[in-house]
């Protein structure tokens, strides 16, 4: 028998220490099991609103919806949805910018900040492609001031066929009459609500599941010759086709040349400033933004203005319009393309061609490009 046992003291004291010591690791690993589920429940609950946990536990934000599918859209036209950003956070937030990994992809950032518990809604528009089935993925990066945390929303859809056009380019220089067939690929019948210009003729007023219409040559002269014409439809799915006027020209070549100086005449579309500077922006990222007086004109949609971009790897978005004494005030967004690549950085000096109903104007631009996409590694 032990000293302890003899004493009839120790042993007893021994058995309540441990017991002691098991309630208080008991105690402990509950304690570390709250801290460390609540600390996996905010990361997973940041997760899934699609953003990491921010430094510092700052910024918390959602987009809603966390992806953004368009469905199916006919091809080679346009769509549009809404999207709210909503801040979660103690603080306003201040959406820096918005990249973007193809042109083809683009949002409307927010001026204003986004207080505590608000959201913003922001337009976000995908070009579908030419292509009959192709499906699209791109990815928007919303970037915030004052914080390296970014959140990201996938915009997808589908490139389909509603209506089916018979041709796209029509030739008013050609012998023959040009006749324009619109009809519908699913039997459902459709009103074409407006010709603009209104330079084809045979428009019905009956929903009908096949139009035909033909171009008046006469209209089309009296009208300034325009290059293209918007078919306004009220159709469920699609809303409006384009169709150029023009000399088809070879696949892959380029239809029209960009004059480097405007002409004056009745046909120049005067446009203010001359000199545009974007500042400076990264391969896929929507630039800063400009705005343009186009004088003498009255844009109605920023869908009726067309800009092209005589630069390798640029294209430029038409934000909104407004009237303004002596013509139309256009915000205007550069953008640079990931996917096209582009042959250099720095300084970049190009030509921007604007186009409204028959009438172009040019306007010398300028902008610092960047290869890799802003806040980046």
């Amino acid at each position: 028998m032990s000293r302890a046992e003899n004493l009839g003291l120790s042993q007893p004291n021994v058995g309540n220490r441990g017991r002691n010591r098991g309630r208080v690791r008991t105690a402990f690993l509950a304690a570390f099991a709250i801290v460390c589920g609540t600390a996996l429940g905010t990361t997973f609950a940041r997760t899934i609103r699609g953003l990491s946990p921010p430094s510092g536990g700052v910024l918390d934000v959602e987009l809603v919806p966390s992806a953004l599918d368009l469905g199916k859209v006919q091809r080679g036209t346009v769509a549009m949805a809404t999207v709210k950003l909503v801040n979660h956070g103690m603080r306003p937030l201040v959406l820096a910018h918005i990249g973007t990994n193809c042109g083809c992809t683009v949002a409307e950032r927010p001026v204003d900040p986004i207080g505590p518990g608000e959201a913003a809604d922001i337009t976000v528009r995908m070009s579908a492609s030419d292509t009959v089935g192709r499906f699209t993925e791109k990815t928007l990066t919303f970037n915030f001031e004052g914080t390296g945390d970014r959140v990201t929303l996938p915009v997808s859809c589908t490139s389909a066929e509603f209506v089916r056009l018979s041709s796209h380019v029509l030739d008013p220089k050609a012998q023959e009459t040009q006749y324009l067939t619109i009809e519908s690929n699913d039997d459902r019948s459709f009103r074409i609500g407006a010709i603009e210009p209104d330079v084809l003729d045979g428009r019905s007023s009956h929903a009908l599941t096949r139009h035909e219409l033909r171009l008046s040559r006469e209209k089309w002269f009296a009208l300034g010759e325009p290059r293209t014409v918007t078919l306004r439809l009220e159709h469920p799915k699609v809303e409006e086709l384009l169709v150029k006027i023009g000399t088809p020209t070879a696949r892959g070549s380029k239809a029209t040349q960009p004059a480097t100086t405007a002409q004056a005449g009745p046909d120049t579309l005067q446009v203010a400033p001359q000199r545009i500077s974007f500042g400076e922006l990264r391969t896929g990222e929507a630039g800063g933004t400009a705005e343009v007086l186009l004088r003498g004109i009255e844009v109605a949609e920023p869908g009726d203005l067309d800009i092209a971009v005589d630069g390798h790897g640029l294209a430029c978005h038409v934000l909104g319009v407004r009237p303004t004494d002596g013509g139309t005030l256009a915000s205007i967004q550069l953008i640079a393309d990931a996917t096209a690549g582009h042959e250099s950085t720095g300084a970049m000096e190009f030509l921007l061609i604007f186009e409204h109903g028959g009438r172009r104007g040019s306007a010398t631009a300028y902008a610092t490009i960047g290869l890799e996409p802003a806040g980046g590694p």
